[in-house]
């Protein structure tokens, strides 16, 4: 069930590829310049607004993003491609999980369509961040928020004489078997308006080797479990707050 008034800022899933190399063992581009123009002919019925990321230099920075797919001007989601990485993002706006999925599936076998399949997956993370903005930059009346509203507590045993609380960034990492790492952070900051917020993010990062789950599998139970945490993570009356 999508909340109405969900604080979902941003939704992205990762794909990067191992460097590339020649027959010397140096690093090679060439394959990535041969798959760049038939990705764009994959995704360009679906995504026909093209934005240039490109930078003018020498070397290839891996991993990277030069190229931007949009449905329409500032219409999300996004596709985004680059030597060594793929990324598929949208915001709250637009996001469903049902048709976020599908969209991801279709963008991967793309990509390894467009390699010839020769490219070899490095690392998948799917990621969600969330934020409330405040009227007040007062750190201090944020971290009481935080106490009072996520299942945990954060306080300090020391004080330091004349000093103001001025950033809160906390993060924990879980390891899971099969799932890889899940990140869990929360901090203060601003909001994509520019406005004083908490800002908490899930993410579930893996190092591909797994040869057991695919990794549509994989994406559907990284989604479950951070869904689930989004949930544990806060308070009933918070969340309910978001319906």
């Amino acid at each position: 069930m999508k909340l109405s008034k969900s604080p979902l800022q941003e939704v992205i899933f990762e794909l990067f590829l191992e460097e590339q190399l020649d027959s010397n063992g140096m690093p090679s581009n060439d394959d990535y310049q041969f798959a760049q123009g038939l990705f764009f002919n994959k995704i360009k019925d679906q995504f026909p607004i093209y934005i240039s990321k490109q930078k003018q230099s020498p070397i290839t920075v891996y991993p990277s993003i030069s190229h931007q797919f949009w449905k329409d001007k500032n219409v999300w989601p996004v596709v985004q491609f680059g030597p060594g990485l793929m990324t598929v993002n949208d915001t709250e706006v637009n996001y469903e999980w049902d048709q976020f999925l599908p969209l991801v599936n279709n963008c991967i076998q793309f990509l390894l369509e467009s390699y010839n399949h020769s490219a070899k997956i490095k690392r998948l993370s799917l990621k969600y961040i969330d934020a409330i903005e405040f009227e007040t930059n007062d750190v201090s009346k944020q971290l009481d928020f935080i106490n009072k509203n996520f299942q945990l507590n954060l306080t300090n045993n020391f004080e330091i004489p004349d000093s103001k609380l001025t950033n809160i960034n906390i993060q924990q990492s879980f390891n899971i078997s099969n799932l890889g790492n899940i990140n869990f952070a929360i901090s203060s900051g601003f909001s994509k308006k520019n406005l004083p917020s908490i800002i908490w993010q899930y993410q579930a990062m893996i190092d591909w080797s797994n040869e057991d789950l695919s990794i549509e599998n994989w994406i559907i139970q990284a989604h479950s479990v951070l869904s689930n945490l989004f949930k544990q993570t806060i308070t009933k009356e918070f969340y309910d707050s978001f319906k």
